[in-house]
């Protein structure tokens, strides 16, 4: 059975996450939806034809030996013969209708339908009664089902739900009435929303048919409507009062036992087309195949049209009523979907418009400046951060700022102690900082990377690795702090109510047991000087006087302050969430939530709306929908009262009228729980807190977002602010930092200094520009390209290369040894000396997350072009970062090398005597792309073919070049009649018919073509087709024959590059 490619497994032909391309398990089969006629000459698969139906592609691998007709035969049949197997072993264990009837109703029944989901079928048309009829309910992944449900149910396994998410279960009945089957209607989903519920058993009856479904409808007229889908025709029966059959992507040839019991008792069949499937020829493949299916079976078949000709048109179910529908026949409506085949110099203009290069948006101007850096020397670096209060220094990377911050004092500075902020304070490389004690943040173990970097074991990960012993956990319940923080409770509150709560409390200030967070913490804050993560510095006194820290007379440096210096906080929402905090405000103030769930049902049902686009709604949608439903009179104090967390879970005795914080350890110890169901519980139990960030994030005081049903939202993080505005000094450290930025997301003023000087000259930059732009999802293509380049270069300079890559990639290719965009790229010296470095993609942070930051940070509107200015800044700031890496500029002697893998324009960043662009191929040959190599094997073969007088053939090209014929042909479209004029014998000959034009005509021409012979190699296409413009289309031929041989060759080279 063929299986649909996914996000996980994309199609290796054209790249794309899509179900409509297929594949065989056994590996030796892909059909591919948008490669159905041409050969895109892929390295590994080979093109085979177009699919029976004209739905797909048919690829095979390739092999290095040749095709063997009689071993493809031998596994064709033996794949036929395993798929009877496992049909005829299907057919013995499937249910039976009577008894998948039984099930799916008991099922219904006990599962029932969520108010969302009732309200989502009532949108579409739908009756209370007939929703009734229909047997919908809720489907939840690992739901347990109820006693007696048969465990081959379609959709069952273990006695629980299997599904790949929440979503409507929309059932199909057969012509008796019985429930078959059933499809998910997922959420939050937009490519195949509708999938058969499938468990230990697929949802094939047991001939081996899908379930299609059948809504009779008491309709006595003869005739009966089919349309596409399991829902679709349940609500256009009920809403219009007609007969229905559904299948499922209208694929009713292929359940042709039940379909023709089904219009047994009809002499009419009305098709009815989507919107829009008359401009998929696709689709009109696949109409024009069922078409031929019902009328092989007797009937008349009749089409509705009702002007649905776009996707924006209405489908038979969303439509009014049938007044407007208009019958045709199968053969008008087939021909709705064909166009005209284009004369061939229009061919050639559309390619040539195809090939023109997109207009690229103008780079967006530098951030503006309100002033400039003091410039200082290095040797007065210490001095000078002495005598301000608040200094930004943008000194370049390599310049010694965290080396010389190593070696600053609370003396020198003139506090009573001095902390070095840093993102990554577990990693500091900078020899003077090396000895700095740090404040370590609760963790449940630690381990060393290839790289020997000490990175935080994650929630999911076995204890095997974290055994060393300075590594160990140092806190029993970290998980469950963490889950706290991320319902986004005070930060403090739940520390303290939880340690007080542990059996270790004592162990673990004295440091004498297995746990020590807190002795250490102790010990370090005594320091004079230490180091810490933004999150690990404790609270401030304004934020918690009773316990909170001492600000006033402690300096604060922070390396790379675009990270460290981070004010904006984020809670991210769920329905889970919102039906907590429903359930919650209801119950603690009625006149709240009846105030605001006009409010709250808004988002709810925004979450459950299928998405504009792969992005969401963003904050000006959201906005415009929702800033008028809150109430003007709403108290936020009030509201954030109402939903104050209840922790009594952390408490097992405070029912009793105890508190377990005064027991003693025994006591502690025995009502003690395991650090995992304790965050499990923080997680369910403790409301989320996010309504008031929400309400103020509508009215402009922080930003918001909604992608795939969870909604984002960001606001000020008031204990970070609070902490900078009590601290006697502060020092920012970052090359790439705008002080505009900083002083608006901090509030302060800032004094800007700087040493000087830019990208160091002794680093030459190469960038492959024919790749893309190369962001973290990429084409299957740009997947190959660039892991040859990578492979090229750990292949031939092993010794002295270094790698920048994203995350995800490195992931998937086990790659330890690679730094990795926005993880340790900045800040880092591990590379320092290398001479080679490449830069796999653009660190191109989120859109949306920046959008986050700047309203948060600036309180402006993230749109625009001071929103792009700032992208623009952002992504230059994190390349100018992993530039400086290497520390090019403490080598002076050396030459480096900087790889660029993307087409990003660099020019306000790299000086221009220090860049060159090249092609992928230029690299290494094995980087060239598929079109690449085809306009290379044909070229070769036709100049093969001009040099021996051979003719120009199809067939020709094919067998010199190895290519398809149907590649050649594709070319040949186009070319048949351009190739006809060549005069092989005399390059440089003019085989126009001058006598048949006027002398005006030939000074035109002549014009013209003195004109192409000046236009460089790159504007020759696009000048070739001004000129198409000026000259009558009866002229085009003669214009032709007067250009010379060298120029046709160039114009062929670029039409060939873009068959």
């Amino acid at each position: 059975m063929l299986k649909a490619f996914n996000r996980c497994t994309p199609c290796p032909i054209c790249g794309e996450a899509s179900p409509d391309c297929r594949y065989s398990p056994d590996g030796e089969l892909v059909l591919c939806h948008s490669h159905t006629d041409f050969d895109p000459q892929h390295p590994e698969w080979h093109y085979v034809r177009v699919s029976s139906n004209g739905v797909w592609g048919v690829f095979v691998p390739r092999k290095d030996k040749d095709f063997d007709r009689t071993e493809w035969e031998a596994k064709k049949a033996e794949r036929e013969r395993d798929r009877l197997e496992r049909q005829k072993e299907h057919a013995k264990n499937a249910l039976s209708s009577p008894d998948r009837d039984k099930a799916l109703r008991t099922l219904s029944q006990s599962l029932g339908l969520s108010r969302r989901h009732q309200k989502a079928l009532l949108d579409r048309g739908l009756s209370e009664s007939a929703i009734e009829q229909g047997l919908f309910f809720s489907i939840y992944p690992d739901d347990d089902v109820p006693p007696g449900i048969p465990p081959n149910l379609p959709g069952v396994i273990g006695g629980k739900i299997k599904a790949s998410g929440v979503g409507i279960a929309c059932l199909a009945f057969d012509s008796e009435g019985w429930a078959i089957g059933y499809q998910i209607r997922l959420e939050n989903v937009t490519d195949s929303k509708y999938r058969w519920a499938k468990g230990l058993s697929s949802s094939h009856l047991a001939d081996g048919e899908l379930p299609v479904t059948i809504i009779p409808n008491g309709k006595d007229n003869g005739q009966v409507w089919l349309s596409e889908g399991i829902l679709k025709p349940f609500v256009a029966a009920h809403k219009h009062g007609i007969n229905a059959i559904g299948a499922a992507g209208g694929h009713f040839s292929g359940s042709p036992n039940q379909v023709k019991n089904a219009i047994a008792s009809y002499r009419q069949l009305i098709l009815c087309p989507d919107a829009g499937d008359i401009n998929n020829p696709q689709v009109m493949l696949r109409w024009s195949k069922e078409i031929k299916f019902l009328e092989s079976l007797g009937k008349s078949v009749l089409v509705a049209f009702w002007g649905q000709k776009t996707k924006d048109d209405d489908d038979i179910d969303e439509i009014g009523n049938l007044e407007s529908i208009e019958f045709i026949t199968p053969s008008q409506f087939l021909e709705m979907g064909k166009s005209d085949p284009l004369p061939f110099w229009e061919r050639v203009k559309r390619l040539v418009a195809k090939d023109r290069k997109k207009a690229k948006k103008p780079l967006p101007l530098p951030l503006p400046t309100k002033r400039e850096p003091k410039i200082y020397d290095r040797s007065e670096r210490l001095s000078l951060w002495a005598s301000g209060k608040y200094i930004l220094d943008t000194s370049p990377t390599g310049s010694g700022k965290s080396y010389d911050a190593g070696k600053a004092t609370p003396e020198m500075m003139g506090v009573t102690d001095l902390f070095y902020i840093t993102s990554d304070p577990r990693n500091t490389t900078t020899p003077t900082l090396k000895d700095w004690p740090i404040l370590e943040g609760r963790h449940a173990g630690l381990y060393r990377n290839e790289l020997g970097e000490i990175r935080t074991r994650k929630r999911k990960e076995s204890l095997d690795r974290f055994q060393e012993k300075d590594l160990r956990a140092n806190c029993a319940r970290p998980f469950t702090h963490a889950a706290l923080a991320n319902q986004n409770i005070s930060h403090g509150i739940e520390s303290s109510t939880i340690c007080k709560g542990c059996q270790f409390l004592e162990l673990c200030r004295s440091g004498k047991g297995d746990y020590d967070y807190l002795q250490k913490r102790a010990i370090a804050l005594e320091s004079k000087r230490l180091i810490a993560h933004p999150a690990s510095l404790p609270n401030p006194k304004s934020y918690d006087p009773e316990n909170g820290y001492d600000y006033s007379h402690t300096g604060l440096m922070l390396e790379e302050s675009e990270l460290s210096a981070n004010t904006t906080k984020k809670v991210t929402v769920s329905v889970k969430d919102i039906t907590a905090t429903i359930a919650a405000l209801a119950k603690k103030d009625n006149d709240l939530f009846l105030s605001l769930r006009p409010l709250l049902d808004a988002v709810e049902k925004l979450m459950a709306e299928k998405q504009p686009n792969r992005y969401g709604f963003d904050g000006k949608v959201l906005r415009e929908k929702l800033l008028g439903l809150i109430p003007n009179d709403i108290d936020l104090n009030r509201l954030k009262e109402a939903l104050q967390p209840d922790l009594s879970f952390l408490d097992p005795i405070s029912e009793m009228g105890e508190s377990i914080a005064d027991m003693p350890a025994s006591v502690r110890k025995a009502f003690s729980e395991k650090d995992s169901n304790l965050a499990e519980k923080a997680e369910n139990e403790a409301l989320k807190q996010w309504l008031p960030e929400f309400i103020d994030s509508l009215r402009g005081k922080g930003y918001l977002s909604l992608n795939h049903g969870i909604l984002s939202v960001s606001f000020v993080d008031e204990r970070f602010l609070a902490i900078i505005n009590e601290a006697a000094k502060i020092i920012f450290l970052s090359a790439t930092e705008s002080i505009e930025n900083l002083e608006a997301r901090t509030g302060l003023n800032i004094d800007l200094i700087t040493t000087g000087g830019g990208i160091p000259e002794n680093i030459n930059f190469i960038q492959v520009s024919d790749l893309g732009r190369m962001g973290i999802n990429r084409g299957e293509g740009q997947k190959r390209r660039s892991k040859v380049i990578l492979d090229h270069y750990r292949g031939h300079f092993p010794d002295n290369t270094a790698f920048i890559r994203f995350q995800s990639h490195c992931k998937d290719e086990d790659d330890q040894t690679s730094l990795r965009h926005f993880v340790n790229s900045q800040g880092t010296n591990l590379i320092a000396g290398v001479t080679r470095l490449i830069i796999d993609g653009l660190p191109c942070p989120n859109l949306e997350a920046m959008r986050h930051d700047y309203a948060v940070s600036t309180g402006l509107n993230p749109y625009g072009e001071d929103f792009d200015r700032y992208v623009h800044h952002r992504t230059l700031s994190i390349i100018k970062q992993e530039i400086g890496r290497l520390r090019a500029n403490l080598y002076p002697d050396r030459r480096f090398e900087v790889v660029l893998l993307t087409d990003y324009d660099f020019s306000g960043l790299i000086p221009a005597n220090q860049l060159r662009q090249c092609k992928a191929h230029e690299i290494t040959p094995l980087a060239e792309s598929v079109s690449e190599r085809t306009n290379r094997l044909i070229l070769e073969a036709v100049s093969q073919l001009q040099e021996t007088g051979q003719k120009i053939t199809e067939r020709a090209i094919a067998s010199l070049s190895g290519l398809a014929r149907t590649t050649i042909n594709r070319a040949r479209e186009f070319l048949d009649e351009i190739l006809a004029t060549i005069a092989i014998s005399n390059p440089y000959s003019k085989c126009g018919q001058s006598e048949t034009l006027t002398q005006t005509d030939t000074d035109l021409i002549n014009d013209a073509t003195d004109y192409l012979a000046a236009v460089s190699e790159d504007s020759l296409l696009t000048e070739f087709e001004a000129l198409l413009e000026v000259f009558d289309r009866s002229q085009w031929s003669n214009l032709w024959g007067f250009i010379s041989i060298p120029i046709r060759d160039k114009l062929l080279n670029h039409l060939l590059a873009i068959a």
